[in-house]
C-alpha cells in the first residue's frame, strides 16, 4: 500500500514539473512602421531557440497603448502557435538610460560640493563667534594702551572682514550649486516620468516536437504616433513653374526609440469609424407648452422641439514643424483604392519624445499661370496669384502651406482639401511693382433733386500702372451697390466695359499691361431714391 502511495506522489510531481511551460523572453527589433494620420502599425521581428514541448514566449517593453485587437503574430519554423495574449505590466523595473545615470552622477557630485562648502561655512561661523565672544581686552582694573587698542582693533576689523567675505562667497557658491541641482532634478523628473510608464507584454504559447530556432513576426497598432502634412510653395520668378515640396511632420510617444527604421506613411486613419452613416426617423409634431405649478416646482420645463441630426465639428491641430534632411529622392508613392502610401526607403531616427520631425516626401514642379489681383477700393496694393494646374496628381490632403517668393518667406496659407476645379489659386503676397489708384471725379460726384426723389451720382477714376520690365495680367475689381428696396434704383453710367455680376454688384476687368504701361478706367454710377430718405454711398 505504501509503495502505491509513493508511486502516485512521484507520478503527480512528474506531471506537474514536466507539464509546466518553459518561459522564454524574446528580444525583438523594429522591422517597419506604418504611420497613419492618427496611429501607427509597428512590425517587430525576433528569433530564439525553443525547446521540445510547450513554451511561453514573452515579448516585453512594448507600447502601453498597444491595441490588443490588432495584435498579429506569425512564426517561421516547425512549431505550432497555440495562443497569443496581451497584458499591461505596471511593475517592470525600468533600466535607467545612460543619460539618466550621468545626470544622477552629476547631482551627487554637486551635493558633495555643497557639503564641502557648508563645512567651510561652519568653521568660519565658529571663528566669528569665538572672536566676538572674546573681543574684550585688558581687565576691569587694568587699562589698555593706545597702541594695544589700535592693534586689537585692526586685528578684529581685518579678520572679521575676511571672514564675512569668505561667508558671502561660500553662500553664493552654495546657492549656485543648488540652482544647478534643481535644473538637473527637473530634467530627471521629466525623463523618469517617461521611463516609468507601464509597458505592454505579448505572451505567445507554442508547441514544438523538437528543439529548434523559431522566428516570430509581431504586428500591432498603437495610438501614440501620427503625421501631419505640410507644403512649401516656392516661386523663383513668374516666368518659371511653381515648385511644391510635400512634407510629412512625424511625431511619436510610443516609448520605443525608432532608430534607423523603415517607414511607410499612409493617409488612412485606422481609428476612424468604418461604418457608413445610418438614417433614423425624424419625427416632428406641434409644439406643446408644459404647464407647471409654481408651488410644486421652480423649474421651467420646455416641450420637445423637432431636432435635426447634429454634425460634429472637427478641430484642426496646428503643429509646429521641425526641419529635417531632404528625403524626396528616397520616397515612393503608392496609390490604393481609398488611401495613398508614401514608402520612405531611407532609414530615419524618430525619438519617442513627441518632437515633430519633418520628412520631405515629394518635390515637383507644376504648370502655373501667374496673374495679379487688385481691389483698389479696399487696398491699393496688387497681389500676385499663382494658378496651379495638375495638383490632383500629388494626392494632397489638408495641411499648412508655407509660401516662398524669390527665395523669401512671405507667409502662411492652408489647403482645405476641397477643390472642385482643376486649378487652385495661391496668393503670393503684394507686389510693389504694380501701382493702383482710385480717386473721385468731382464733376460726376453730386446730388440733384428730381420731384419727390433725389439722384446722387458717384464717379471714380481708377489708374493702373505696370512698373515691371515684363508684361502682366491684372484682374481688377470694384463694386456697384445692389438695391434691396424697389424705391432705390441703381443706374450704370460709365463702367469702361467692366463685367458686372448683377447679384453681387462685382465689377471686373481683365487687363493686359505691357512693361511701363498706364491704363485709366472710369467707374461712374448714380442712385435714385426718395428725397426724404438717406443713403450712404461712400
Amino acid at each position: 500500500m505504501r509503495t502505491i502511495i509513493y508511486f502516485f506522489i512521484f507520478s503527480l510531481i512528474f506531471k506537474i514539473v514536466f507539464s509546466q511551460k518553459n518561459t522564454i523572453p524574446l528580444k525583438t527589433n523594429l522591422k517597419e512602421v506604418t504611420v497613419f494620420l492618427s496611429g501607427v502599425q509597428i512590425e517587430r521581428i525576433g528569433s530564439i531557440n525553443i525547446p521540445e514541448g510547450n513554451s511561453l514566449i514573452v515579448v516585453k517593453e512594448l507600447p502601453s497603448d498597444l491595441v490588443s485587437q490588432t495584435l498579429q503574430v506569425n512564426g517561421k519554423g516547425d512549431f505550432t502557435i497555440l495562443s497569443v495574449s496581451h497584458n499591461t505590466n505596471y511593475l517592470i523595473d525600468q533600466i535607467k538610460p545612460k543619460e539618466v545615470l550621468n545626470i544622477e552622477d552629476s547631482v551627487q557630485k554637486l551635493k558633495d560640493f555643497i557639503a564641502e562648502k557648508n563645512y567651510q561655512l561652519y568653521v568660519y561661523n565658529q571663528e566669528e563667534a569665538f572672536i566676538l565672544a572674546n573681543k574684550q581686552i585688558g581687565g576691569q582694573n587694568t587699562g589698555v594702551s593706545v597702541a594695544a587698542l589700535k592693534e586689537s582693533s585692526d586685528f578684529l576689523r581685518n579678520r572679521l572682514m575676511d571672514i564675512k567675505n569668505k561667508q558671502f562667497n561660500l553662500n553664493k557658491q552654495v546657492t549656485d550649486l543648488q540652482n544647478r541641482i534643481s535644473k538637473f532634478e527637473n530634467q530627471l523628473k521629466e525623463r523618469n516620468a517617461k521611463n516609468n510608464k507601464p509597458t505592454s507584454e505579448v505572451l505567445i504559447s507554442v508547441w514544438a516536437n523538437k528543439p529548434m530556432l523559431a522566428t516570430f513576426s509581431i504586428k500591432y497598432l498603437a495610438s501614440s504616433a501620427m503625421w501631419v502634412p505640410s507644403y512649401d510653395l516656392k516661386v523663383k520668378d513668374i516666368n518659371q513653374p511653381i515648385q511644391i515640396v510635400y512634407k510629412a511632420n512625424i511625431q511619436q510617444t510610443t516609448g520605443e526609440e525608432w532608430n534607423g527604421v523603415k517607414m511607410i506613411l499612409s493617409t488612412a486613419n485606422p481609428f476612424q469609424t468604418a461604418s457608413k452613416p445610418t438614417f433614423n426617423p425624424w419625427f416632428i409634431s406641434f409644439y406643446q407648452p408644459f404647464n407647471y405649478n409654481n408651488k410644486s416646482s421652480t423649474m421651467y420645463q420646455k416641450g420637445k422641439y423637432a431636432e435635426a441630426p447634429s454634425r460634429l465639428n472637427k478641430q484642426d491641430e496646428i503643429l509646429e514643424m521641425a526641419e529635417a534632411d531632404k528625403a524626396e529622392i528616397f520616397t515612393t508613392q503608392q496609390t490604393n483604392f481609398t488611401t495613398v502610401e508614401f514608402v520612405i526607403n531611407k532609414p530615419y531616427d524618430i525619438p519617442s519624445n513627441g518632437q515633430s520631425i519633418a520628412v520631405e516626401m515629394l518635390t515637383t514642379e507644376l504648370s502655373t499661370q501667374y496673374e495679379y489681383f487688385a481691389y483698389p477700393k479696399v487696398n491699393t496694393s496688387a497681389y500676385l496669384v499663382a494658378k496651379v494646374n495638375g495638383w490632383e496628381t500629388l494626392n494632397m490632403i489638408p495641411g499648412d502651406i508655407h509660401l516662398y517668393f524669390e527665395n523669401t518667406y512671405i507667409g502662411n496659407s492652408d489647403y482645405s482639401g476641397i477643390a472642385l476645379t482643376d486649378t487652385i489659386d495661391f496668393s503670393l503676397g503684394q507686389d510693389k511693382g504694380i501701382s493702383t489708384k482710385r480717386e473721385k471725379i468731382k464733376e460726376f460726384s453730386f446730388k440733384r433733386i428730381i420731384g419727390l426723389n433725389q439722384r446722387q451720382s458717384v464717379g471714380f477714376k481708377i489708374s493702373v500702372r505696370n512698373n515691371k520690365t515684363i508684361p502682366i495680367t491684372l484682374n481688377l475689381y470694384d463694386q456697384l451697390p445692389v438695391s434691396t428696396n424697389k424705391e432705390i434704383e441703381v443706374e450704370r453710367i460709365e463702367l469702361s466695359q467692366a463685367q458686372v455680376d448683377d447679384l453681387t454688384g462685382k465689377a471686373y476687368w481683365k487687363l493686359q499691361l505691357k512693361p511701363g504701361e498706364l491704363k485709366e478706367l472710369k467707374f461712374i454710377y448714380a442712385v435714385k431714391y426718395p428725397k426724404v430718405k438717406t443713403i450712404i454711398l461712400e
